[in-house]
């Protein structure tokens, strides 16, 4: 599509790259998606909040370090369009406000999760990216995060700026499904403490410069579409 938004020519044109997926955790009901058709429903000390990162609008999902405060997928997320599409893109806010223990924000069908909130990168899916850090540096801060499949490799981002993995692995051919947030059942004090916003999934592979225009959209507002 074209952004004619903007006075002048030329005009900025992108990939044809639409979310399939998205939670702005905005509106009466927090466990709606805006797009994909799927609710949720909260367990615990999982609530909506007024707290949104940087300049942003509207509210974030929040919970407790404590398994049982989560936010239950009514039917799993699938995560590609199909048995021949195995690319997707995962992004979200999220803030950390303390850093005991794994910080879980996506929890997958097969078991495996996202801790992202703890560790400074960590993925995992049916594959696994893990980059060498800890949330002491930068709890209390949103920051925003993303991870790509491009059907060959495995790569996440931190605001904007790819993240190397200080260790890694990767099998293609199988998608896992997202059933849960904001905790692992039976984990302990695992669960997020603090809050994720503009949970987002594209059944595509988002380009370095997307994400980077992702990012700089998401600290003025909603991070579905760049400009």
């Amino acid at each position: 599509y074209c952004d004619f938004t903007c006075s002048g020519a030329p005009w900025t044109c992108h990939t044809n790259a639409e979310p399939a997926v998205y939670w702005s955790f905005d509106g009466s009901d927090v466990t709606a998606s805006d797009l994909g058709g799927y609710s949720g429903t909260l367990h615990g000390a999982t609530n909506q909040s007024s707290t949104v990162p940087f300049s942003g609008f509207g509210s974030s999902l929040q919970s407790d370090n404590n398994d049982s405060g989560y936010m239950q997928i009514n039917g799993n997320v699938p995560m590609s369009s199909g048995s021949t599409n195995h690319t997707f893109t995962i992004a979200f806010w999220g803030h950390n406000d303390n850093c005991s223990n794994n910080q879980i924000a996506i929890l997958f069908t097969n078991g495996n999760y996202m801790a992202d909130l703890y560790h400074e990168s960590s993925y995992r899916g049916d594959n696994t990216f893990a980059a060498s850090g800890t949330c002491s540096s930068y709890a209390n801060t949103w920051r925003h995060f993303v991870y790509v499949d491009d059907g060959s490799s495995l790569r996440a981002w931190i605001d904007g700026t790819e993240v190397a993995p200080s260790s890694y692995s990767y099998s293609a051919g199988s998608d896992p499904e997202i059933n849960r947030l904001m905790s692992k059942p039976s984990f302990g004090t695992n669960g997020l403490g603090g809050y994720i916003d503009d949970l987002v999934i594209y059944y595509t592979a988002l380009s370095t410069a997307e994400i980077e225009r992702l990012y700089n959209q998401g600290i003025a507002g909603r991070p579905v579409r760049w400009q």
